[in-house]
């Protein structure tokens, strides 16, 4: 199974996007939004992997998508094991603070391979 259906599979199984009560439009428009996260999660994957760990607002911008997307994705993408806070505090570009995510084990990955510098 590929990483998309993989994904695909979560938000139906784990992440509902519609109720079993709900009219049968819900239901589609919940399959296109399980699509739509498909396509995120691999730009903000890269994004991370670029740049190292940032906040949603950063994010957003690296990957070109709006913070709202990707607020919504990073719940996510951390319940998938994908991304994991650092525990820090970063500044937004309104200058508001948010947390900071990484790549799971982000620091594990950059002492293996003797990147222990800033970024």
């Amino acid at each position: 199974m590929n990483v998309i259906n993989t994904i695909q599979n979560f938000f139906a199984k784990d992440m509902p996007r519609a109720r079993t009560t709900d009219p049968i439009t819900s239901h589609q428009a919940a399959e296109q939004a399980a699509e739509v996260a498909s396509n995120h999660i691999p730009r903000i994957e890269q994004a991370l992997e670029q740049y190292g760990p940032m906040g949603a607002s950063m994010i957003a911008y690296v990957a070109n998508l709006d913070k709202n997307q990707i607020s919504r994705r990073l719940k996510e993408m951390q319940k998938l094991g994908i991304i994991e806070l650092t525990g820090n505090t970063v500044k937004s570009n309104t200058n508001r603070s948010e947390r900071e995510w990484q790549l799971a084990n982000y620091a594990e990955n950059r002492i293996e391979s003797g990147h222990l510098g800033f970024n």
